[in-house]
């Protein structure tokens, strides 16, 4: 029964041997194809072979083969906490303002109520309130925030809905809200949607409070930031009958200056910007895009046929953006547990078998590396005879070498996977003192000319000293164990060779005091040797750990590791 069940229908159907009611003719043949079927109880049906229901069919004819659809991103602030500190947690959902200052006289009201009475105050005049507009009211210890729906004078008005709490002196402020998404716990960035912000002076800013209507959470802002998207994928819902398209397009502000031309993207898979582009928080679209949208989808609908049309589903249109968690720097990496990268990866701990000892180090990864970006790999090692904890060890920054070193990756080509190759340093970082040097074969002692090693060394400081001929492999490397006068010292180990006529000299930066370094004096040329915390030389390991660190001018680009190898080579 057509209409919900309502008995108040009328059906026309053609029967054959019967006469059309408009003409008086007798019907012949059915009208077309099809068979209608009948039933009482709409769960047994009757096929009606010799009659057909009359029926309108209305259709859409489209003025033009081709149109679009243009979508924006929402009202969404990203807000960094100072220190990375808040105050208390938030309710998913809660609302949240700024903390401003309190509008002229009293309100009143009570729980969920919608009339709000003011005692002394200015409705209609400063600040100016409008209807839809968002306002805080607070007695101190509850807050709320309301949709004001109608102004009536000065001191009155109503709201859309109830307040949650009562009062008979609240204050209310016309300030900035947004309604509270998430934190990230990683980088203290707080997400809020819905953000009122509308000009230059009404919008959240670096130093503002940020209150918790319903759980009093605060936090003060350190920056109203934007999100750089290192990719994003589309769920868009759409319909394409026969001889109908939809191309997808995404268009962005740019992470440098300008806005990016429309690019096309495949439909619901994911997709790397050719160029970089952002969504910014809407009080950054004000203060620093004219208040124009930073991101826009355009769906482009086309068909060869005015009859019919693709369809865009608007309830079922989002980007799910995603940003890179890194920054560029790799300050303190090689130190134990610390480090400012934020992207990372640590492998297990490896032991080596019993009675077995590496003296070199070959690690391979396979990656997409674009422009500026860059791979660091570390190894923590420590060798069988070493009593220090693997948390104590420094971690030793390995060196790229040939024959990838230096290459990048296609900017556009996501599969032009690199491998690259590491090992251990063949020199550690150290900064030339002045004067020159010299030390005879056997001899611990090294005398210096123009020196001033009382001002340049201290005791247990790490000298290199120098033959000519390449530095980064014609050198030897010794703990000093005592400093006599500005051009007489002692060191751990005997002369490696002889230098008559003084060569440079130089200091182990701090730094790399603790790092491994591929010895060309080891017992075996270019063993892996390494002092510890304690100034205890060791030359090989036995038990070894590896870190990737990750880095890039932008978290909108990234590398992206496939693999890696690590080989502990004995030599």
């Amino acid at each position: 029964m057509p209409d919900g069940n309502s008995p108040n229908y009328r059906v026309w159907t053609a029967r054959a041997g019967f006469n059309d009611i408009t003409t008086g003719k007798q019907i012949t043949s059915d009208w077309g194809q099809g068979t209608m079927f009948l039933s009482t109880n709409n769960r047994t049906w009757t096929e009606m072979i010799d009659e057909d229901v009359k029926f309108s069919l209305f259709f859409a004819r489209f003025k033009s083969f081709t149109g679009h659809v243009d979508l924006v991103n929402e009202d969404y602030e990203w807000l960094t906490a100072t220190d990375q500190t808040i105050n208390g947690s938030f309710n998913s959902g809660e609302e949240v303002y700024v903390r401003g200052a309190n509008a002229t006289g009293n309100v009143s009201f009570t729980q969920g109520g919608s009339v709000i009475v003011g005692s002394g105050t200015n409705f209609t005049g400063s600040p100016t309130i409008a209807s839809g507009d968002r306002i805080v009211v607070t007695d101190g210890s509850n807050h709320d925030v309301v949709t004001v729906d109608t102004i009536s004078n000065s001191t009155y008005m109503t709201i859309k809905g109830g307040l949650s709490f009562t009062s008979s002196a609240a204050k209310y402020q016309f300030t900035p809200t947004a309604v509270f998404e998430r934190v990230d716990t990683q980088t203290g960035t707080v997400l809020l949607n819905k953000s009122t912000a509308t000009n230059s002076t009404f919008l959240f800013a670096s130093g503002d409070t940020i209150v918790g209507a319903q759980s009093g959470t605060t936090f003060e802002v350190d920056t109203v930031t934007d999100t750089n998207i290192s990719y994003f994928e589309p769920q868009n819902t759409r319909l394409t009958p026969s001889r109908t398209n939809v191309v997808s397009k995404v268009q962005g502000k740019k992470t440098s200056v300008g806005t990016d031309s429309f690019r096309a993207y495949p439909h619901n898979d994911r997709t790397y910007p050719r160029v970089p582009i952002k969504v910014m928080s809407k009080s950054n679209e004000i203060a620093n895009n004219s208040g124009n949208k930073s991101l826009r989808v355009r769906h482009e609908l086309s068909s060869t046929n005015l009859n019919t049309s693709p369809v865009i589903d608007l309830q079922t249109q989002s980007l799910v953006v995603y940003e890179n968690i890194i920054n560029n720097t790799t300050a303190n990496e090689y130190l134990g547990e610390s480090g400012s990268a934020t992207a990372k990866y640590v492998s297990r701990v490896l032991t080596l078998a019993d009675d077995l000892t590496a003296e070199d180090l070959k690690v391979f990864i396979r990656a997409y590396r674009p422009s500026g970006t860059d791979i660091e790999v570390y190894a923590k090692i420590i060798n069988e005879a070493d009593t220090s904890s693997l948390q104590d060890t420094h971690w030793s920054l390995l060196q790229q070498v040939d024959p990838n070193r230096g290459k990048f990756s296609s900017s556009v080509d996501r599969d032009d996977i690199v491998e690259y190759a590491y090992e251990f340093l063949d020199t550690p970082a150290s900064t030339k003192q002045d004067g020159t040097v010299t030390i005879t074969t056997g001899s611990t002692t090294v005398t210096g000319s123009g020196t001033d090693f009382v001002s340049d060394y201290s005791v247990g400081d790490l000298i290199k000293i120098t033959q000519g001929g390449d530095n980064n492999v014609d050198y030897q490397i010794s703990k000093i164990t005592a400093i006599a006068n500005t051009t007489s010292m002692t060191i751990a180990d005997e002369g490696a060779f002889t230098l008559p006529l003084g060569e440079a000299h130089y200091k182990v930066d701090s730094e790399y005091k603790r790092q491994a370094f591929r010895d060309p004096n080891a017992e075996t040329e270019f063993m892996a040797t390494y002092y510890n915390g304690d100034g205890e030389k060791f030359v090989g390991y036995s038990t070894i750990q590896i870190k990737i660190v990750m880095t890039s001018s932008s978290t909108s680009n990234a590398p992206t590791l496939s693999d890696f190898r690590a080989i502990a080579v004995s030599l």
